[in-house]
C-alpha cells in the first residue's frame, strides 16, 4: 500500500459509473529518493497501483489486475513540479463480477496516464 507513503487522497467523489479523486503526491516519499536520485520520477508501477488502491477503498475489497490491454504513460510525472493530480476512473463489472476499468491521471489537461484492464475481487 503506497497511500499515505507516496501520495494522499484530498477529494474523493463517487458518480454513477466511476470516480473522481483529487491527490496530493508526497514529495519527501521514500522511492521518490531513489528514482532517480536529484530528478525524482514518479515511476509508472505507482501510478497504476495508485489507481488499483483507490478503487480498493471505494469497494472496501482486495483487487488483482489481470488485463490490461493499454497502458499509456504519455507525460512524464516529476515531482516536486507535479503537486497534485486528479484520477478520474469509469468502472463496470461484467457477468463474472471482474471490474472493467477506464482510467485517467492528470494535472490540469496533462495527462499523464491512460490505462484500459480488468481487476478481479481477491476474496
Amino acid at each position: 500500500m503506497i497511500q499515505n507513503k507516496l501520495f494522499s487522497i484530498d477529494i474523493l467523489e463517487k458518480h454513477d459509473t466511476g470516480l473522481r479523486a483529487q491527490l496530493s503526491i508526497l514529495p519527501d516519499a521514500e522511492i521518490l529518493k531513489g528514482h532517480f536520485p536529484g530528478q525524482p520520477v514518479l515511476p509508472g508501477v505507482c501510478q497504476l497501483q495508485i489507481i488499483k488502491e483507490i478503487l480498493e477503498m471505494n469497494l472496501g475489497k482486495k483487487l488483482m489486475m489481470f488485463h490490461s490491454p493499454m497502458v499509456k504513460f504519455l507525460t512524464m510525472m516529476a515531482p516536486p513540479h507535479v503537486h497534485q493530480i486528479h484520477c478520474s476512473i469509469q468502472c463496470s463489472r461484467n457477468e463474472a463480477g471482474e471490474l472493467q476499468v477506464s482510467a485517467t491521471l492528470l494535472q490540469d489537461e496533462l495527462i499523464f496516464l491512460k490505462f484500459k484492464g480488468a481487476f478481479k475481487i481477491i476474496e
